[in-house]
């Protein structure tokens, strides 16, 4: 499974090795986009250095352009920023990469995992209110998280064979023995 540069990024085959995720805390809520763009990649780096300090260069794929530039920031940067982002510069010169752009909605496993961390319903629930709230049962479950749901239930055969019922199957699409579509 080696990279083809002939391919675009979202034809290449991909396997995810490790998934990390961290929250901006203090002073760093204040810093601008670019800079909260930037800071994961020197933190991947530093906590995958066992992985990335190789001969062969690897590559990042974001979907901010500018971070292609950012780490050789112009004129036109402030001060303060422009040595943070130097700093953080050379912390990444022993690596070997390149950072390659996907468009917003080509990037779908970053967007799959955004959406997960956005929507995903607290396990504390309140114990006390002081003013009328809805209860956390009637906040909406994710789509992409049902087994969250404390009413979830898998569906019967019957269900499944209901709810294909309902709709046109799709052209390559067989029907078992049981009688369902797969």
């Amino acid at each position: 499974m080696d990279f083809d540069p002939l391919k675009p990024a979202t034809e290449q085959q991909h396997r995810l090795i490790h998934c990390t995720s961290g929250t901006f805390t203090g002073s760093q809520c204040n810093w601008r986009v670019k800079e909260k763009e930037a800071f994961p990649i020197v933190v991947a780096c530093d906590k995958l250095d066992y992985l990335l300090l190789r001969p062969k260069p690897f590559r990042i794929y974001c979907d901010h352009r500018n971070l292609i530039h950012i780490f050789a920031p112009h004129e036109s940067v402030k001060k303060h920023v422009k040595g943070k982002l130097l700093r953080w510069a050379m912390k990444l010169m022993n690596y070997r990469y390149v950072v390659e752009h996907v468009p917003g909605e080509h990037n779908v496993w970053v967007d799959m995992i955004s959406r997960w961390a956005r929507n995903h319903i607290p396990t504390l629930k309140r114990l006390r209110t002081t003013r009328a709230a809805p209860a956390a049962d009637s906040q909406p479950v994710s789509a992409l998280r049902p087994l969250d749901d404390d009413h979830f239930e898998w569906p019967t055969l019957d269900k499944l064979r209901e709810a294909q019922a309902r709709h046109s199957p799709p052209v390559d699409c067989v029907r078992t023995d049981d009688n369902l579509l797969v």
